[in-house]
């Protein structure tokens, strides 16, 4: 079992697989000399899967943009011929 710690440099509350502080405190405290790394491992698989999402996503916007805003395009242009 972890305990929450008390850190005085962040003022935050922290277990020691979990720091609550924002990831800017930790590179200050790694260029600082007081953290040995800058980012923890849950840091990294929160970033990576942060980053999946992202480019799944990307990929998803540039399909509709491809596929679907050209359909309704040509629509658009079929439907005004007539005029």
């Amino acid at each position: 079992m972890v305990l929450p710690l008390h850190d005085p440099d962040t003022a935050t509350w922290r277990t020691q697989n979990n720091p609550c502080s924002p990831t800017g405190i930790f590179i200050v405290r790694y260029l600082a000399g007081k953290k040995e790394q800058i980012l923890t491992k849950e840091d990294i698989k929160e970033y990576l899967a942060l980053a999946l999402i992202s480019i799944t996503l990307i990929v998803i916007a540039a399909w509709i943009e491809a596929n679907v805003t050209l359909k309704i395009a040509k629509a658009m242009l079929n439907s005004t011929k007539g005029i």
